[in-house]
C-alpha cells in the first residue's frame, strides 16, 4: 500500500514563521551593554566571554536563517512539482 507524499505550504509557512519569530528573540538577546568604567579583576575576562557570545549567536542566527530560507525554497520547490505532477496525472486518465 503506497502512501501519498503532499506538499503542505501553510504548515511550511506556519513554522517558517515560528523559527523567524524565535529568531527574533535571539537579536535581543545580542544586546549586552559592557561596562568600560569598572576595573574589578576579572572584567576583561566577562568581557571576552560576551564577545564570544555575541558571536555565537550570530552564528545561530546566520545558520537558522539560512536553514529557513532554504525550508521556503523547498516547498516551492514541491508545490510547483506537486502542481506539475497534478496536472499530467489528471490528463493522463
Amino acid at each position: 500500500m503506497a502512501s501519498d507524499i503532499n506538499s503542505n505550504p501553510e504548515l511550511a509557512g506556519e513554522v517558517a514563521t515560528g523559527i523567524i519569530n524565535a529568531l527574533r528573540g535571539l537579536e535581543s538577546l545580542n544586546t549586552v551593554k559592557l561596562d568600560q568604567k569598572t576595573t574589578v579583576m576579572g572584567n576583561a575576562s566577562a568581557h571576552m566571554a560576551i564577545k564570544m557570545v555575541e558571536e555565537m549567536t550570530m552564528n545561530v542566527h546566520n545558520a537558522v536563517n539560512d536553514m529557513v530560507t532554504n525550508l521556503q525554497s523547498v516547498v516551492s520547490t514541491f508545490t510547483e512539482v506537486d502542481a506539475q505532477n497534478a496536472s499530467q496525472f489528471s490528463s493522463e486518465e
